[in-house]
């Protein structure tokens, strides 16, 4: 059998006691194997998150209430702010450029060494 390296599993925690109220936690696992010599592993990483809150009252069906996750969105912008910097600073050098050289073409000047005009040579 072939070893799964990667895997995502869900997992529901055992019921807590809150008065009259059932609180289960649901979460999501991902977890990353390398496989080392024999049955243990070289290199494990697992990840889990906490997806929602399940609370069950008597008399009434179990209600889910998912849970947000502020900070993985804070850190997804604060990794986008600078790619969509740096990609806006690239678009706007690129355009300059294009416009300084559409300004000196239109003038007549070239950068490019005419062939009549030799280097001079030590």
């Amino acid at each position: 059998m072939r070893p799964h390296f990667v895997s995502v599993e869900t997992h529901t925690s055992p019921p807590l006691q809150a008065g009259n109220h059932a609180i289960r936690l649901n979460t999501w696992s991902l977890r990353l194997s390398l496989p080392g010599a024999g049955s243990a592993d070289f290199v494990r990483l697992i990840w889990t998150r906490p997806v929602s809150v399940q609370v069950q009252s008597p008399g009434d069906g179990a209600r889910i209430i998912p849970i947000r996750d502020a900070t993985r969105w804070i850190e997804l912008a604060l990794w986008a702010a600078p790619a969509l910097l740096a990609l806006t600073a690239a678009v706007m050098s690129i355009a300059s450029r294009r416009a300084r050289n559409q300004s000196l073409h239109l003038q007549g000047v070239s950068h490019e060494q005419p062939d009549n005009i030799q280097s001079i040579a030590p």
